[in-house]
């Protein structure tokens, strides 16, 4: 429980922008390979620090970011290939 307070309240400080671009890499390499214990559970309090903070704690808003997000992200790779 200690290790779970430390480590909000060192999310606490981060910008909502640096926990969306944190996210994000988490899920870019979540996608490649599985996550060591550490990193996923750094990932997943990144995760929730910024569900509660950029959405209002709506799961579903930030699940609608993340597609957003997961979409351009396609479509850049889709122009950088051409």
């Amino acid at each position: 429980m200690a290790f779970a307070q430390a480590a909000n309240d060192r999310l606490a400080s981060v910008s909502v922008d640096e926990l969306k671009r944190v996210y994000l890499a988490c899920d870019r390499v979540a996608s490649q390979q599985l996550l060591d214990s550490s990193t996923a559970a750094h990932c997943s309090f990144a995760g929730e620090a910024l569900q509660k903070r950029a959405f209002a704690g709506s799961f579903d808003q930030l699940l609608a970011w993340w597609r957003a997000e997961k979409e351009k992200d396609a479509a850049s790779a889709k122009l950088s290939q051409k």
